[in-house]
């Protein structure tokens, strides 16, 4: 668990992370020197993923049974909000980066 504080490094928050390089080594460019814990965002990321399809896949039945008559437009307004619902999660998931300032 790195401290808020490491060095010239400051975390808003404690995270998991490995330590790839002694503090006292020196580095080359772009070599990595933290490597964060990502597993929990990448399984967010997933759940996500899996309920923008849903989303998607209940629109268009939606779309194809009002089509039809077989249901209100009020439902395809529905499935249609809850597919932008879950388009807004996926992407606000996916535009969360890290990145460190010196």
């Amino acid at each position: 668990m790195l401290r808020p504080f490491l060095g010239d490094l400051l975390l808003a928050e404690e995270v998991d992370a490995d330590i790839c390089q002694a503090a006292t080594e020196v580095v080359e460019p772009g070599a990595i020197l933290v490597a964060l814990d990502v597993s929990v965002e990448e399984a967010e990321l997933k759940a996500y993923e899996a309920q923008l399809t849903l989303a998607e896949a209940i629109l268009a039945r939606a779309r194809r049974a009002s089509a039809t008559n077989s249901v209100p437009e009020e439902e395809v307004d529905r499935a249609r909000g809850q597919r932008d619902v879950s388009h807004g999660q996926e992407h606000d998931c996916c535009k969360t980066q890290w990145r460190f300032h010196r």
